[in-house]
C-alpha cells in the first residue's frame, strides 16, 4: 500500500512552487524593512543664513520641513514658509513641528525648546496655529508676534492681532502692541501696551532684530537678549514698587531670574525680591529664605555682601538677638571693609547696650 522511503523521488512541480513562495517572501520582507516612513510636508526653507540644521543636517535654501522635524540654529537664522505664512526662527533656537494637540484640529504646533520665533500667520481658518514653550501656550490666527523662551519663562510681543497666551491655568489676550510674560508657577501678567513705554519699544526693537534676516547673526546673541530682558523687569519691579504694586514686582524679579544668564543679574533678582518681600510686605521668612539661597550659591557676587548684611538686620528687627549678632559678626568677618560694616558695628553695640 505504501511505497519504500528509498523509492520516494522529489516532486519537480512542488519545487518549483516552495521556490517561488519562498522568494516572494524575501522580496515583500525586503520590501518592508526598506519602505521609508510616510512623512508629511509642513512647509519649506525659504531663505538662512548662519548656521541652521533640520534634524542635525545644515539646511538648503527650499529644503523640505516635515513634521517631526528639528529645525535648530546656532550663530543662524532661518525663514520656513508654512501656507501663507512664516516664521523666522532666530539665533540659539531649537523647535520640533509637531501636529495638533487635540487630534480633532487642522493645523500645526511649534514646540520651542528655547530661544526667539517671530511668527507671520494669515488668516488660517479652519487651520489652527499654536507655539508651545516649556511655560507656555500660544494660540494664534492672522497674527504677526515674537515669543522669547527659556526653560522656566516665556515673554511674547503681538504686532498685529491678537494672541492667547496661556499660563499656569490662566489665559490673557495678548493684543496689538501689547506684551505679556509668564514662568514657572506664574501665570501671565497683566498685557503692558508698548507704546506707551519707551523702554518697552526698544525692548521690543531689539527682540526683533534677533529675528531679522538683515541683521548678521554674528551680532545677535541670545545670552546678551536673555541678559537684556532681565535687566528690564528688574527696572520696571522697581518702577512699580513705586506704584505700590509689590505682587506684580516680586513677579517681574522671578522672571528675571528666570531669563538671565549673568550671575550677577541672577542674584541681583533674588536680592530684590527678598528685599521687597521683607521691606515692604513684612515677610521675613520669604527674604530670609532668598537671603540664604544667594549666601550659599552667589556667594562671589557682589549680592553676597548685601544679602549677608540684610540678614542680619531681618534678625535684629525680630529681636532675634542672638541669630542677629552671630550674622553681623560674621559679616565683618567676611567684609571687613564692606561698604555695611560702620552699619554692622553700629547694631552690633546697641545689642551689646553700649
Amino acid at each position: 500500500m505504501f511505497r519504500s522511503l528509498n523509492n520516494l523521488r522529489p516532486n519537480p512541480f512542488l519545487g518549483v512552487c516552495l521556490l517561488l513562495i519562498f522568494v516572494q517572501f524575501s522580496i515583500t520582507h525586503a520590501e518592508d524593512e526598506a519602505a521609508p516612513e510616510s512623512k508629511v510636508l509642513f512647509g519649506k526653507i525659504a531663505e538662512y543664513i548662519g548656521d541652521v540644521s533640520v534634524n542635525n543636517k545644515p539646511v538648503c535654501r527650499g529644503m523640505p520641513v516635515f513634521f517631526g522635524d528639528i529645525v535648530s540654529t546656532k550663530a543662524g537664522k532661518a525663514r520656513i514658509e508654512y501656507h501663507s505664512s512664516y516664521f523666522i526662527v532666530g539665533p540659539l533656537t531649537e523647535i520640533v513641528v509637531s501636529f495638533p494637540l487635540k487630534t480633532n484640529k487642522m493645523g500645526a504646533r511649534i514646540d520651542m525648546i528655547s530661544g526667539t520665533l517671530r511668527s507671520v500667520i494669515k488668516k488660517l481658518f479652519p487651520l489652527s496655529f499654536e507655539i508651545m514653550t516649556p511655560t507656555a501656550c500660544l494660540g494664534i490666527r492672522g497674527t504677526d508676534f515674537l515669543v522669547h523662551s527659556t526653560q522656566k519663562a516665556s515673554v511674547a510681543f503681538t504686532k498685529e492681532g491678537s494672541v492667547s497666551f496661556s499660563a499656569d491655568g490662566k489665559t490673557v489676550l495678548v493684543n496689538e502692541m501689547e506684551m505679556t510674560q509668564a514662568g514657572e508657577k506664574i501665570a501671565p501678567l497683566k498685557p503692558e501696551n508698548i507704546l506707551s513705554n519707551e523702554t518697552l519699544t526698544a525692548l521690543l526693537t531689539e527682540v526683533e532684530q534677533f529675528c531679522d534676516l538683515e541683521i548678521p547673526p554674528s551680532l545677535s546673541a541670545r545670552k546678551e537678549l536673555n541678559n537684556i530682558l532681565a535687566r528690564w523687569n528688574l527696572n520696571y519691579a522697581a518702577y512699580l514698587v513705586d506704584k505700590k504694586e509689590f505682587e506684580k514686582a516680586i513677579k517681574l524679579c522671578s522672571l528675571a531670574f528666570f531669563i538671565a544668564d549673568l550671575r550677577r543679574l541672577k542674584a541681583e533678582a533674588i536680592l530684590n525680591k527678598g528685599t521687597i518681600s521683607f521691606t515692604f510686605m513684612g515677610k521675613a521668612d520669604a527674604a530670609l529664605k532668598d537671603l540664604d539661597e544667594i549666601i550659599k550659591n552667589y556667594g562671589d557676587t557682589s549680592s553676597a555682601e548685601q544679602a549677608l548684611y540684610f540678614k542680619g538686620l531681618i534678625f535684629y528687627h525680630q529681636n532675634a538677638v542672638d541669630k542677629a549678632r552671630k550674622t553681623l559678626e560674621a559679616y565683618l568677618k567676611k567684609y571687613p571693609d564692606g561698604k555695611f560694616r560702620e552699619n554692622a558695628w553700629s547694631i552690633l553695640n546697641r545689642l551689646s547696650g553700649k
